[in-house]
């Protein structure tokens, strides 16, 4: 695997792991699943396309993510900025 593409993957899961109602980061390199606490992802993807922001409900619990091998820091940081602000928004907490 790339080292630029393995340490992009390793930023985007750590953050991911911290976000409000996420169970689980899983996945290598930058093809990742975000395992929801609930069965949301549909509601989820939907919010994430309103801001702008694509993302594939693989299935009821779980997003996945495949951005681009080129994708930027700056991709990255809003992407990780808008999952968090929905999860926050949708969190049963």
């Amino acid at each position: 695997m790339l080292p630029k593409v393995k340490k992009k993957g390793a930023r985007i899961k750590k953050v991911l792991s911290t976000c409000d109602g996420v169970l689980e980061v899983r996945g290598e390199g930058l093809l990742i699943g975000i395992v929801l606490e609930h069965p949301d992802a549909v509601h989820v993807q939907e919010l994430l396309q309103d801001r702008g922001v694509l993302v594939n409900a693989a299935t009821d619990s779980v997003i996945r993510i495949a951005p681009a091998l080129t994708v930027s820091d700056a991709q990255i940081s809003k992407f990780l900025s808008v999952f968090t602000k929905v999860m926050q928004e949708v969190s049963y907490v």
